[in-house]
This record gives C-alpha cells, structure tokens and sequence, in this order.
C-alpha cells in the first residue's frame, strides 16, 4: 500500500513530537539550559571553541599545532570535563544522540528492508527497537 506525501509528513511529524517528549531528549534540553544560565560554565565553553578554531584554521592551513597550544586546548578540555554542568549536558549530549542514531538506523533498515544488524541491538551501537 503505498503512502501519499501528506500522510509521510503527518507521521514524521508525530516522531518528532514523540522524541520532543523522550526522557533523552528532555534531560538534554534541561542541561543545555542549566549550562547557559552559568557565567563560568559559557566562558569555559568558548575559550575552547576558540582556541579549537584557532587549531583547526593552522592545521587546515598546514601548520603545526605549538606543544603549548596543544596543551592549552587539553587543559581547557580537561577543565570542561570536571566542570558539573558541562560534564551532564555531554553525557545527556550522548544519551540523546544514542537516541537519534537508534532513530536513523530504523528508518535506514526499514527503508532498505533489511532484516536489522543480525545480532542484539548492543551489537550495532544502537538502541534498536
């Protein structure tokens, strides 16, 4: 049975709406929000995000990357990882992105009318459903 365009969107939408309401998808908007309202936690943020421009614009230009700029990029990193705020919105970053990976793996399987990935859903990194 072939399905028209309207009823693809109407379904689509309703995914979209249904992940919208996912716990993943739930605790990822709460620690994104929690993360902007922090002073600290946005600084930190940026001072890596330019630094890693910066890193990436030499590496693209054939440049080396100074031992201290590379160092400097760890220390940041580091500092993120143990800063609470950002440390949860990766993790819930990790959880949701699981969550869309499961999505797309599905669509791509029922699309192309395989039968999965053979084995349990842990065997493919995804959520399967």
């Amino acid at each position: 049975m072939m399905k028209d365009r309207v009823e693809i969107i109407s379904m689509a939408y309703h995914l979209g709406t249904t992940i919208s309401e996912s716990e993943e998808y739930q605790n990822f908007q709460e620690r994104q929000s929690m993360v902007l309202r922090d002073a600290d936690a946005m600084a930190l943020l940026q001072q890596f995000q330019d630094a890693r421009t910066e890193a990436i614009k030499k590496m693209e230009a054939g440049q080396e990357i100074p031992d201290d700029e590379q160092q400097y990029l760890h220390d940041l990193e580091e500092k993120m990882f143990n800063n609470p705020l950002i440390k949860g919105l990766f993790d819930a970053q990790e959880k949701f992105n699981n969550l869309m990976n499961g999505v797309y793996f599905a669509l791509d399987q029922a699309i192309s009318g395989s039968a999965g990935c053979g084995g349990g859903c842990d065997d493919c990194g995804s959520s399967c459903f």
